[in-house]
């Protein structure tokens, strides 16, 4: 009896090399195999060479060791080694996290969808996982940016949810889901992508969320995996002017427009007319952007004009973040100016109630006038929160006429109010927050572009992006995706149409998506928005209502006009 181990030799019903055979006989002696001396007769023991009879076999003694399971032939092998050829193969071996991606290389291996930024796939209920098309987000959704962005995420969720339960794809599709967590820092928003799109063969991301965040993901990761990017909210203008093959969409309109409404709304609309502005701009595409291009205007027109850039809150520690932004509030504080305006985010909250705090502090007969607090459309979701955090409720009414906010228009009366009714069923009567009208669109949008794409092919992001020009067909079938709020047929209606080749005009929850088919993009009006009071003499329950609208001038033009609500009818 003898043993005889092949070196290099591949054992191919498992990918596994022969030399692992060995460690099944680590320790054993001749005297343990029955071959010691004093053994009589014929070798009749029977050795037992089973390595597993089932995955609890193959977990490493810590739990630390790679994800293993034990196959058919009871051999331990772990996801890399697993030459796949579907979703199910790989979730019956590992577990139903796992679907069947690429390595490093691009060979199909099992690859597990949960990683440091991203949660598990979320399948179509009751839906065979070999007939899916993995759909991916990329959002910050950590503590900083969690009342800003989570309910993005959630509207991409309803959307996938309208879709599934709605109807599929052609060749029986429906639609996986991945969610991904950036927390902001444009490095993880990276490393998050490159798995959706060369992990995972994620077709398309929803996502980023911040300008800095989509430049960078787009030009490193989407645009050389061909994968399709459609960003809810970045505006930033130099997004216009990637080169990114027809793979960078956006449902919101780029800040060239944002910038001609903020300034000719603080040198022309804002009465008193300021004579001293403050510009806080975040140090990131977005911020500086519009610091460039609306400060500049602005800076022509007003008796003072001072820039402060401050960093972006996701890279500092809360000791560095308290020690910059109060220094920053201080400066501001300092200058005692007209108009705040504070191109950020979610953070513009701290600083309106960190400058409120020291006005308060003061002896009343030494407090400069408080300053009026203008924020571009990032941080229009916040001016309620702002509002209510403040316990005085004398402050509360004096900073109650001091908001505003300019952004572009995205929502439509009709069909938002529709949407939130589904939105508050899902997640806990809540509201919906304006801006997740662009998150719902450009999930559905990418989904129904999906549906241009032949049943018998592979979904892929040149196939969505090919297929957006039959979702502005200004010829085509009108589908508003207000209609029918309960059976959601327009959903199965456009699919239908754009199935059999034909063409819709898509009204989304954030209005008409016209989309440029050059620049991917929209062009839309702006509002000016005020808060008012649910009941007279109580702002502690106010509202964000539109006050003014921007009308831009006939393209190509990036300018226009302020217009009464009253008289525009808004």
């Amino acid at each position: 009896m003898g043993f005889a181990v092949f070196g290099g030799q591949r054992d191919y019903r498992h990918g596994r090399s022969a030399r692992a055979l060995p460690r099944l006989l680590a320790g054993l002696s001749l005297t343990a195999l029955g071959l010691g001396l004093g053994v009589s007769g014929a070798c009749s023991l029977i050795v037992d060479f089973t390595e597993c009879r089932d995955n609890n076999d193959c977990a490493s003694i810590d739990g630390s060791g790679p994800v293993r399971a034990c196959t058919s032939e009871n051999i331990c092998v772990e996801a890399a080694e697993i030459e796949c050829t579907g979703n199910t193969q790989c979730g019956d071996l590992f577990g139903s996290s796992f679907v069947c991606g690429a390595d490093e290389e691009g060979a199909a291996r099992c690859v597990n969808t949960t990683t440091a930024e991203c949660e598990p796939i979320i399948w179509p209920e009751d839906w065979d996982h070999d007939k899916v098309v993995i759909l991916g987000t990329v959002m910050p959704v950590g503590e900083l940016f969690a009342a800003l962005v989570q309910p993005l995420e959630n509207a991409v969720q309803l959307a996938i949810q309208d879709f599934n339960k709605t109807t599929e794809l052609p060749g029986g599709r429906k639609i996986a889901w991945v969610a991904c967590n950036s927390n902001g820092v444009p490095d993880l928003a990276v490393a998050a992508s490159d798995h959706l799109a060369n992990r995972l063969h994620a077709p398309a991301i929803i996502g980023p969320i911040f300008s800095e965040n989509v430049i960078k993901v787009a030009t490193e990761v989407t645009i050389p995996a061909g994968t399709f990017t459609i960003t809810p909210a970045a505006s930033s203008p130099s997004i216009t002017t990637l080169d990114d093959d027809d793979l960078v969409w956006r449902p919101i309109s780029s800040d060239v427009y944002q910038a001609s409404a903020i300034a000719d709304w603080v040198t022309k609309v804002q009465d008193p007319a300021p004579d001293s502005v403050v510009f806080l701009a975040k140090d990131d595409a977005y911020g500086q952007g519009l610091l460039i291009d609306a400060g500049g205007r602005i800076e022509q027109n007003v008796g003072s004009f001072t820039s402060i850039t401050y960093s972006n809150p996701a890279t500092l520690t809360t000791e560095e973040l308290t020690a910059e932004y109060g220094a920053v509030i201080g400066q501001t504080f300092a200058l005692a100016p007209d108009t705040v305006i504070i191109a950020g985010t979610s953070e513009a909250q701290e600083f309106i109630l960190g400058y409120l705090l020291v006005w308060g502090d003061l002896p009343e007969a030494e407090r400069p006038a408080l300053p009026v607090f203008l924020v571009p459309h990032a941080g229009v979701p916040i001016l309620e929160s702002t509002l209510e955090s403040v316990p005085d409720p004398l402050l509360q009414q004096l900073l109650y006429t001091k908001l505003a906010g300019v952004a572009p228009i995205i929502h439509d009366v009709e069909n938002f109010a529709v949407y939130n009714s589904r939105y508050k069923v899902l997640f806990g009567n809540k509201d919906a927050i304006t801006s997740s009208s662009l998150s719902y669109d450009a999930a559905l949008v990418t989904i129904l572009a999906m549906a241009t794409v032949d049943g018998q092919e592979r979904v892929t992001g040149a196939g969505i992006a090919s297929g957006m020009a039959r979702l502005v067909d200004k010829a085509g079938t009108p589908i508003s995706f207000g209609d029918d709020p309960v059976g959601l047929s327009f959903i199965r209606d456009a699919r239908n149409i754009l199935e059999q080749g034909g063409g819709v005009d898509l009204k989304g929850v954030s209005g008409e998506l016209d989309f440029d088919l050059s620049t991917g993009e929209v062009r839309v009006n702006l509002i000016n928005w005020k808060l008012i009071e649910r009941s007279a003499g109580d702002p502690s329950d106010a509202l964000i209502a539109p006050n003014n609208v921007y009308v831009l001038n006939d393209e190509p033009a990036t300018d226009g006009n302020w217009i009464s609500c009253e008289v525009a009818g808004c």
